[in-house]
């Protein structure tokens, strides 16, 4: 039996989809170095990823740390700030294929691993 595959198809498999990383963050310093760099240091192309932070007003270095590591910083206003709320004004300003909310404390496992949970989306069409 003879399996015909569409060049479109291979196409799609050797594409590498772009990312947007999704953080709310409100005096985060402590944590958001390590989750960010967890995020730089993975074998994916990293002009495919996109950091969005979402701020609440934090007063410690939480900015400046988001700046290091090629963050867009969107302010939110402090009276209107919490994770959830701050998520969302992020996600609107997401522009890539892919959306991955991520926790200011969250560190990714290891290097490959943006590569393995896009993995299922090039390999079927129908995921959305």
């Amino acid at each position: 039996m003879k399996i015909k595959t569409s060049r479109t198809n291979y196409e799609k498999k050797e594409k590498e989809l772009s990312l947007s990383v999704v953080m709310a963050t409100f005096n985060s310093e402590r944590t958001l170095s390590r989750s960010l760099e967890s995020v730089r240091t993975q074998n994916y192309p990293q002009e495919k990823i996109e950091i969005i932070i979402a701020d609440g007003g934090s007063q410690d270095n939480t900015l400046t740390i988001a700046k290091q590591f090629k963050a867009k910083i969107i302010n939110v206003p402090p009276k209107l700030q919490n994770a959830e709320y701050n998520k969302g004004i992020g996600v609107n300003a997401a522009k890539n294929e892919i959306l991955l909310l991520l926790d200011h404390d969250n560190i990714l496992p290891h290097k490959n691993w943006l590569k393995k949970m896009v993995q299922p989306f090039l390999e079927n069409s129908e995921i959305v």
